[in-house]
Formats: structure tokens, sequence, C-alpha cells
């Protein structure tokens, strides 16, 4: 018997964005439908960019990085890192990935026992060969019996909504997702949430905008859309031609907290200055929760996303990059922005 009582369940949230904080007593279902959110990224969407996108975007669903089934019963401690979240920060999803059914089920039950975040989800779409090696991510289009498997026995131990994440399939005009779209109907998944690429076509390819509309069409459990979402015109163009019931960003967030606002009427280009004093905030961030080495070393991969655009920062990038020492990266964006208004 599907779980329907999944399409109802309630959170209440109070998380504070752009200066406001703001109570919500809507459904989960709700608050993913209107507005935009976060989709998981492994290694970027830990918690000082969680942080950053609430406070300066994101009003939807948050998501941790992808956690491992199996790796998680191995040694829960290391991985209970990577979710951690506070309550202002709700909603929040973790996302699990594997291809154990029983191993999946026992962390997302120890998950949920800890945690209680708002939303279990299940990566179904996820294209890295180390991943799919393994049967995991999306190869489990390839394999949908083994998808259900897993399904019903996290359902079994868990009460939290649970959705699954997949690709629209595993070549180009296959629609391979299909299987697991009505599996997750089946067995009453609070969504799906669909990237409109392929496996095959990565983060780069053709977004698959009609073979979209015609699965949407065959289901009445929600889809929500991802992919190739990295400006309002982005936005406002695959929206109007698909109209999904929901939408997640991924790469489009880094350094660009501000576009899970692209869907407001009084949405504005962040200046330069709101562009580095947030940089500078982040970076703050990643140095108070990892230290100064190991902050500066996971930063450098935002660099160029939050700098992009704006004028002569090809210049010394190369040189932020280098350095190793919080005091050098500071000065030398004050040297070239002339940001010390900006900090603290």
């Amino acid at each position: 018997m599907a779980r329907l009582w999944f399409y109802g369940s309630r959170v209440q949230n109070k998380f504070k964005c752009a200066g406001v904080t703001i109570v919500h007593m809507k459904t989960l279902l709700d608050i993913i439908k209107t507005n935009i959110n976060q989709s998981p990224l492994a290694a970027y969407t830990d918690y000082p960019f969680r942080k950053i996108i609430r406070k300066y975007g994101c009003r939807g669903l948050l998501f941790t990085e992808m956690i491992s089934g199996r790796g998680y019963q191995m040694n829960p401690d290391f991985h209970n890192r990577f979710i951690k979240f506070e309550d202002i920060d709700r909603p929040v999803g973790v996302q699990l990935f594997g291809s154990d059914p029983e191993a999946l089920a026992l962390t997302a039950k120890d998950i949920e026992n800890k945690f209680k975040p708002d939303l279990i989800d299940i990566n179904m779409g996820c294209p890295a060969r180390k991943v799919t090696g393994k049967s995991g991510g999306a190869a489990l289009l390839k394999h949908p019996n083994l998808a259900e498997k897993i399904i019903v026995s996290i359902l079994k131990k868990m009460k939290t909504p649970l959705s699954i994440k997949t690709r629209i399939g595993w070549s180009i005009n296959d629609c391979k997702s299909k299987d697991l779209i009505k599996i997750a109907e089946e067995n009453g998944l609070l969504c799906v949430f669909l990237h409109l690429r392929s496996k095959k076509a990565l983060f780069s390819g053709a977004l698959e905008l009609e073979n979209f509309k015609t699965l949407k069409s065959f289901f009445k459990i929600p889809i929500i859309a991802n992919g190739g979402v990295y400006s309002k015109e982005d936005y406002d163009r695959i929206v109007h031609e698909i109209r999904p019931e929901g939408f997640l960003i991924g790469r489009g967030s880094t350094g660009n907290p501000w576009i899970f606002n692209i869907n407001k009427p009084d949405y504005k280009e962040p200046t330069r200055e709101e562009r580095i004093s947030v940089m500078l905030e982040h970076f703050n961030l990643m140095i108070e929760e990892y230290g100064e080495t190991s902050g500066i070393l996971k930063f450098r991969k935002f660099l160029k996303p939050y700098l992009k655009g704006i004028p002569d920062h090809v210049k010394f990038l190369p040189q932020l990059i280098q350095f190793k020492t919080r005091q050098e990266i500071i000065e030398t964006i004050q040297k070239h922005f002339q940001a010390t208004k900006l900090l603290d």
C-alpha cells in the first residue's frame, strides 16, 4: 500500500534569510514547490556553504553532502560531520548513496534518530564512475529492481519522508527514469528530483526538456526539476517550457547564493561589493569550521565562481589560489578591490 501520509508530512521551520527570521507552518512539499531548492553537491554543500545560501537566498530545502550507506555503518563519526546542521537551518534533507539495501536502511534509521532531518533522499543519479561502478547512483537507472529493494528496505526502517534524486535517463532519449519514478509513486515517496540530463550527458550535455514534459504527464507524484540553470534567463526559459512542480539548483549556486532569488519579481544581480563581501564572509566561515590550512584549501574552488564577471579578477586569481594564509588572501583582495570597508 502506498504511504500517502508522506504527502501530508508537516514541518515547523524557523530560519533566518537575509537578516529576517521567518516561521513556516507549511507542508514540506509546499516549501519545495514554492521555492527554489538547493541540490546536494559532493564537496560543496557543507555547513558553511549552507549557512551562506540560507542567509542570502534559499528559502527552500537545503541538502547536506551525500553520505555513503555502507561507509556510514563502518564509521558513523566520520560521516556525522557532513550532516551537521541546526534547527534554524531547516528544512534540511540528507542524501544517501549506495547499492546495499540493508546498509542504506540502517543508515537512514540512524540518521533519523540522531539528526531528525526533514527529508531523506536516495541518490540514483550520480554519474561518477566510483559510484556507478559499485551499482550506486545513476547505475540504479539500469537496475530498477535493486532500486525498489532499497526504497522498500528504507521505508520499513524509518518514518522520515523519503525521496529519490535521479537523471532523466542513462543515455540521451532513453528515459530510463520512468521505471524509478513509477516505483517512487507506487511506494508513496514525497517526490522525485529529476536532473534534466542523462547520465552520459554529465553536467553540460543537452537538456531533455520534451522528455521531462512527457514523463511528468505520466505520473501524479511531484517531479522536481534540476539542471542547466546558471542565471535568471536560464531559469525563466526552462520553467516556462516544462512547468515543473519545483526546481533545484546545484552547480549554478556555487559562488552565487543570490541565484535562489531569481524567481522573485524584485530580484537584482548582486553588486561587486556584495559579491566580495559575501565571498569573504563565506571564506571566514570555512576557516572557523575547518581551521586556517584546511579552510583555505577547501575554499579555493569557490574563488573563481565568486569572482566571475568582476573586471580584472583573472590577473590575481592565480595568486589567491597559491596563498596559504588568511592574511595574504584578505590583503590581496583589499588591494585589488579596495574592500577594506567591507571587512570586520
